[in-house]
């Protein structure tokens, strides 16, 4: 059977394995502060709404850009109908 050693230092106790292998199985409250649990991920609900509200901002964003293009246009063809007539 492997037999396993334990060093303990600033960061907590570790296992040292038959291999070298280390593995914290004990972090110190030092480490803790140092290494915070990561944000959770939205839910795939709040996902959902999230991409349903950019959605619908970039639809009227394109609404927008179409009806500025075709102005646009309208003044192109009205300008040269000026510069050419």
């Amino acid at each position: 059977m492997a037999s396993n050693n334990y060093i303990i230092d600033e960061s907590g106790k570790w296992e040292v394995a038959d291999n070298g292998a280390m593995f914290l199985i004990e972090p110190s409250q030092k480490w803790l502060d140092e290494h915070p649990e990561p944000e959770p991920t939205p839910e795939p609900v709040d996902r959902v709404a999230v991409l349903e509200t950019q959605a619908k901002q970039m639809t009227a964003q394109i609404s927008a850009l179409e009806t500025q293009n075709s102005t646009l246009e309208e003044c192109i063809v009205e300008m040269a109908g000026v510069v050419y007539a």
